[in-house]
């Protein structure tokens, strides 16, 4: 479950990013404005969220990164800054040529969060 905005107003990224998150954090529910520090998050979990991150925007983040932008919504305004792709939200059409999220990511995050998988056979898949 996401929080801090209204589904209609989340972008592409900030959904990734919130199931991201909440897979590596082990949260049921995450508000996109809550610090990455305040989820439970340290530099040991930062280096796991890290390694997810990288699969879904290759090259645009580092480890500094995690804690210069704490939040999920600063970090998905800095990936789409540095990608070059316009604010959208994930409901807008997508027209787009930015490719589409492989859909067996987006379910391994889904069993993470329902507690079907462990974030180890996640990390373990990449």
């Amino acid at each position: 479950d996401i929080r801090g905005k209204s589904e209609d107003d989340l972008s592409e990224t900030e959904v990734t990013l919130a199931k991201v998150y909440a897979a590596v954090l082990g949260l049921a529910e995450i508000d996109i404005f809550t610090n990455f520090q305040d989820m439970g998050g340290n530099s040991i979990i930062a280096t796991h969220l890290l390694k997810v991150i990288e699969e879904f925007f290759p090259g645009s983040v580092d480890i500094s990164d995690v804690f210069s932008y704490p939040s999920i919504d600063v970090m998905a305004e800095y990936i789409d800054e540095k990608r070059g792709v316009e604010p959208q939200t994930a409901s807008a059409d997508n027209n787009s040529s930015e490719p589409e999220e492989p859909k067996d990511w987006d379910n391994m995050l889904d069993s993470v969060v329902d507690g079907e998988g462990s974030i180890d056979d996640l990390l373990d898949s990449f």
